[in-house]
């Protein structure tokens, strides 16, 4: 399974990353905290990641960067051509992603 990651904002206490899995085409925001393991249950949805007021600036600093990253890949020349099938869609769609993350 191929899963493109990326670091939105770090700090000694964790690491707040934005994730996707391409085959599922399920993409999420996670909190790694200091010592503990990813989990499920804690993913949040890109809509309730944004909509969410921030707790602290390293949360902050994460939103920025996520809403630098998604305006970054709808304004490379790859996604804007999304014209055609499908599939060649979803191609350029993750590689947008890809040049983003």
């Amino acid at each position: 399974m191929t899963v493109l990651a990326h670091s939105l904002a770090s700090d000694p206490n964790g690491t707040w990353r934005v994730v996707f899995l391409p085959e599922e085409l399920h993409l999420y925001v996670e909190i790694n905290r200091l010592g503990a393991g990813t989990n499920p249950v804690d993913w949040m949805s890109l809509d309730d990641f944004l909509a969410r007021r921030p707790k602290d600036a390293l949360h902050q600093r994460a939103r920025d960067r996520l809403v630098s990253l998604i305006c970054k890949a709808l304004d490379t020349p790859t996604f804007a051509q999304t014209e055609g099938r499908e599939s060649r869609a979803q191609e350029r769609t993750v590689a947008a992603l890809r040049i983003a993350l």
